[in-house]
């Protein structure tokens, strides 16, 4: 065996206490009858072999009387029974309603004794269970855990089983009967939305985005048409001024592709695809509109990844305070602004604007990079990459 006799000893007086018998300690233990007797004279037990079903007959039992109409258990003998109100002769007198309702009222009394045998031997497991964590067995514990888990199967089928037989016999008073659900409360209809009056103005809304990852959405129009998304850059700074460059990278469903932006003239076009443009280059940063960037059709747009990038004045945006605003054509506006600049990082990805159906979906990215190749393999456009510069003054 691989415990020593006193250890074994002390868990098998724990069993006892719990309510198992000597057939039970045998089997749990792996244990032969002069073993067994061997253990229990350590503790000043005897061995009384134990017939297989009867493990009840070693508890006794605080019942002394049980109800012939509901079946309730009492202490004591009662002519009237305190629970159900039934007279006990006059019970014993009546004749069934018929053979099938005397034959269901046997039939769901055997299976309410045996849910109360499951009860008590799943009860009695658990009490050993415990004991074992607080022992700490932690082997013997995952061994037995399988017995509880099969005797609370047991107990949920059995219970099961006399649920069905109580409600189709009819039983006015089963034993096991489930507690009262709790009410809910009943959904009520939303009202229905007030109309709006025709000289009501539309009520705007301003949103801005905290963080990274953070979303705003603009409604599109049911019919597509032209519906221009303004998106404007501003900036203040600290020190030199910088010349500061709005643009976007932007691919269509129909699959064409570019770039918008100062450099090389690229201004896009408000008239033909695709429909996106820029509208002038502040080079000052004195102007009071900033420089603009307008989407006139987002309803053909997939995706336009929007960029702010530092031309000269400037290696990083530490000492530039920059804003950018998106606002739809009923005047909604998003804003966010670029809280945690990256040292010598002078383009920063902006944020992303999406076609999602119905509504446009703008997500704050402020992602910084050295230059535009890098921003463009992180959102995956695909271009080729040259020097370019700005026209003279």
């Amino acid at each position: 065996m691989s415990k020593t006799p006193s250890r074994m000893a002390a868990m098998i007086h724990h069993d006892i206490r719990a309510g198992m018998n000597h057939e039970m300690l045998m089997h749990k233990y792996q244990l032969s009858e002069s073993e067994l007797k061997s253990i229990l004279s350590e503790l000043g037990e005897t061995f009384e072999p134990q017939k297989r079903g009867d493990e009840s007959a070693s508890r006794p039992s605080a019942t002394v009387w049980k109800c012939p109409a509901c079946g309730k258990e009492q202490k004591q003998k009662y002519e009237e029974c305190p629970t159900c109100g039934i007279v006990v002769a006059k019970f014993g007198v009546r004749p069934a309603a018929n053979a099938i309702e005397a034959e269901h009222s046997k039939t769901v009394e055997d299976a309410q004794n045996r849910v109360q045998g499951v009860h008590q031997r799943v009860a009695a497991v658990w009490e050993h269970v415990c004991g074992l964590a607080r022992a700490g067995s932690y082997k013997e514990l995952l061994r037995t855990y399988r017995f509880l888990l099969a005797g609370i199967v047991a107990f949920v089928v059995a219970a099961a089983i006399l649920g069905t037989l109580s409600r189709g016999g009819g039983v006015s008073n089963p034993i096991i009967a489930p507690p009262p659900s709790p009410s809910l409360p009943i959904a009520q209809p939303a009202p229905p939305a007030a109309k709006r009056k025709p000289n009501q103005e539309n009520v705007l809304t301003v949103e801005t985005l905290e963080k990274p990852g953070d979303k705003g959405f603009i409604q599109l129009p049911e019919k597509p048409v032209v519906y221009p998304i303004h998106i404007r850059l501003k900036w203040e700074w600290r020190g030199q001024r910088p010349d500061l460059d709005l643009g976007c990278m932007y691919r269509m469903k129909d699959g064409l592709k570019s770039v918008i932006q100062a450099v090389n003239n690229n201004y896009g076009s408000k008239e033909s695809a695709p429909f996106i443009c820029l509208d002038k280059d502040d080079r000052s940063g004195l102007s009071l509109e900033g420089e603009n960037l307008y989407i006139y059709r987002p309803d053909l747009i997939d995706l336009v990844m929007v960029f702010c990038f530092i031309y000269e004045g400037a290696t990083d945006f530490v000492a530039v305070n920059t804003l950018v605003t998106i606002q739809d054509q009923q005047g909604n506006m998003i804003k966010l602004r670029l809280s945690d600049p990256a040292v010598h990082r002078r383009f920063s990805a902006v944020c992303t604007v999406r076609n999602i159906g119905d509504r446009i979906e703008v997500t704050k990215e402020e992602r910084y990079f050295i230059a535009h190749p890098f921003a463009d393999q992180h959102y995956g456009f695909g271009f080729q990459w040259g020097r370019a510069e700005k026209d003279p003054y």
